[in-house]
């Protein structure tokens, strides 16, 4: 799965600047749809860390299952990946939210 995504990403022609680099901005995306998570879901948050893990796992799950069922990302038709990938980040945030209002 993570081979797919850095086949994808083509990290042969990337030097370890641009891979830290792409890193750092997928750090931050994640960061910032935390604190916003934080920010809008009050009492049903996880806080700032706690809501970057559970989106992280989200987005892996959703490559994961694109892989799974035979779509794994590439340089050309990336759009796809990247919606899957958001979509079931905040669906997995919103369903663990769901799960500690019901409890």
């Amino acid at each position: 799965m993570i081979a797919q995504f850095l086949h994808a990403i083509g990290w042969r022609f990337l030097s370890s600047g641009d891979l830290f680099f792409i890193a750092l901005m997928g750090g931050g995306v994640f960061m910032i749809m935390a604190w916003l998570a934080d920010v809008l879901m009050q009492r049903l948050s996880f806080g700032v860390i706690g809501n970057m893990v559970l989106l992280i796992c989200g987005a892996i799950l959703g490559l994961a299952v694109m892989v799974w069922i035979g779509m794994p990302p590439t340089r050309r038709d990336f759009l796809p990946a990247l919606f899957a990938c958001g979509i079931s980040a905040i669906l997995m945030l919103v369903m663990f939210a769901a799960v500690k209002r019901a409890v």
